[in-house]
């Protein structure tokens, strides 16, 4: 379970320093790459998404494991993982306890299979969260690690930023506690704490996160280049035959069928021949 001081902290922003000194804190740094490789999926609070829930243990034996074992079946602890997944994906649905201290939940078939939906609704939904997370995390600690963005620490009270810091820091077999709370120790560099005594906020440097952030940006647009210029030639083929095209009577199912018989699609043939519409001394039919 995350912790909900650790929610606040990263979803809501609380208790972040402020940018300052050409600094940029290292978790709006990580936000904004997020946002850079994930422009329409980025939600900001991927860093604090729960894990999927157990999904397997409720099925019967299988590859595919789609047809879920009978409710009788379901073992006491895993009954905790069901009701876990109502009260916290539909508050408003009750659950019936066992008396005692022992309190063991009691689901009806319906809320057995709720819960199922829910978690077949869910576990894709945090799975992407994470793997998003996990890309940017990864490659802004490798870039740190690599040198090719400086970083500096700050004293939680505030004042002056401690610029005597080395890459080599970031060489570590895992920086996920460095996450939590975007903080680090410049005495005990390769403490797996996350909190404590001497631990400073982390802050990377401005221009080598916009370098960093244009790099991405360029691949991103290099990528997706050669499938635009092939669209772009393709339509400009296709007003190239429009221009020529005198049939009897000019329908755009006349002209699909045209384009078509030359190698360009129908989505193409349609854009075309919507400029129709606009081009001068010329009308649709």
């Amino acid at each position: 379970m995350v912790d909900i001081d650790d929610k606040l902290f990263w979803i809501g922003g609380l208790g972040w320093p402020g940018d300052a000194y050409g600094q940029v804190f290292l978790g709006r740094a990580a936000r904004q790459l997020g946002k850079t490789l994930f422009p329409s999926d980025w939600t900001g609070a991927e860093m604090m998404t729960e894990l999927p829930y157990p999904r397997d243990v409720f099925y019967i034996d299988g590859e595919e494991r789609t047809t879920p074992k009978p409710l009788f079946w379901i073992e006491v602890h895993l009954l905790d993982i069901l009701a876990r997944v109502i009260r916290e994906n539909h508050p408003e649905i009750g659950i019936r306890f066992t008396p005692g201290p022992t309190r063991r939940p009691v689901l009806t078939d319906e809320q057995y299979m709720m819960a199922l939906t829910t978690i077949e609704r869910v576990n894709p939904i945090r799975g992407a969260a994470l793997s998003r997370w996990a890309k940017v995390s990864a490659e802004l600690g490798a870039a740190l690690r690599d040198g090719k963005i400086k970083f500096a620490l700050l004293p939680t009270q505030g004042g002056q930023f401690l610029t005597d810091t080395q890459p080599f820091w970031w060489n570590i077999p895992s920086t996920a506690h460095r996450w939590m709370r975007c903080r680090m120790s410049p005495t005990e560099p390769y403490s797996t704490a996350s909190v404590g005594a001497g631990f400073m906020y982390i802050f990377v440097d401005d221009a080598d996160l916009a370098s960093f952030l244009a790099d991405h940006r360029m691949a991103d647009a290099t990528a997706a280049t050669p499938m635009q210029q092939s669209s772009n030639k393709t339509f400009t083929a296709a007003l190239a035959l429009l221009s020529n095209w005198n049939p009897p009577k000019r329908t755009i199912r006349a002209f699909e069928s045209y384009c078509k018989e030359n190698g360009i699609s129908s989505k193409i043939a349609r854009e075309a021949y919507g400029t129709l519409g606009t081009a001068k001394g010329r009308k649709r039919a």
